[in-house]
């Protein structure tokens, strides 16, 4: 099952057609923080290893397993970035109506877009093959083969993959909205936060509440195990 926005329930790999790698965190894990840089790096199959490379999709959010922060565009931080305008892929906290944090996905040719403007998707910058390549947003191309029968470097293209089989829904939640509440019951496994909301959609501001609960909770977490 898909969202509105093509990215599926649940969490996903974001894997580069051109050469197999996945968009993963530079650095470790336990430190990242906001405008903590996004990389290529070789999938990882086992938890925790993999989390910093699983995302999960809600309202144009995605955000990642490891950090509860979400995927933002924002200026490289070069000098000839400043004449350039290049914009770099980094994590953040989630801001409401954030135009740089919100994305869709077209399975075909297999486009990540930005959800305000979807002329510009994320892309490997310079093509680059290598693990630590960096990913950025840029303007989209098209991909016809060369006459030669070489197929263009897909730099721009990507395949979303479930990090695990879909989970079954529940038969006593039929009347709600299936997508989301899967998606959220996937994010937040068995949260009681809820309470007697437990059947209410999040919207926009509850999203973003909840959001930096799991942000705190993972912080937390990171400073008990340097105790």
């Amino acid at each position: 099952m898909a969202t509105e926005n093509g990215f599926p329930i649940g969490y996903f790999y974001i894997v580069s057609k051109m050469n197999g790698l996945v968009a993963d965190l530079r650095g470790d894990p336990e430190t990242a923080a906001p405008g903590t840089k996004i990389i290529m790096a070789h999938k990882q199959e086992e938890s925790p290893e993999r989390d910093s490379q699983l995302w999960i999709h809600q309202n144009g959010y995605l955000t990642n397993k490891a950090t509860g922060l979400v995927l933002d565009i924002n200026p490289a931080e070069s000098f000839i970035a400043i004449f350039t305008k290049e914009k770099r892929m980094y994590l953040d906290g989630m801001k409401v109506d954030a135009n740089d944090q919100r994305f869709g996905y077209e399975s075909d040719p297999g486009y990540i877009y930005q959800l305000s403007d979807p002329k510009n998707v994320v892309d490997i910058r310079h093509e680059l093959s290598e693990v630590d390549a960096r990913l950025m947003i840029y303007k989209r191309k098209q991909y016809p083969s060369s006459e030669d029968g070489k197929e263009t470097k897909k730099n721009q293209l990507w395949e979303i993959e479930l990090s695990d089989p879909p989970r079954a829904v529940d038969s006593d939640d039929e009347d709600e909205d299936d997508g989301k509440r899967v998606r959220i019951k996937a994010w937040f496994g068995n949260w009681k936060a809820f309470g007697s909301r437990k059947k209410e959609i999040l919207n926009e501001k509850d999203l973003c509440e909840a959001h930096q609960k799991v942000y705190e909770n993972e912080e937390k977490k990171k400073k008990s195990t340097l105790r």
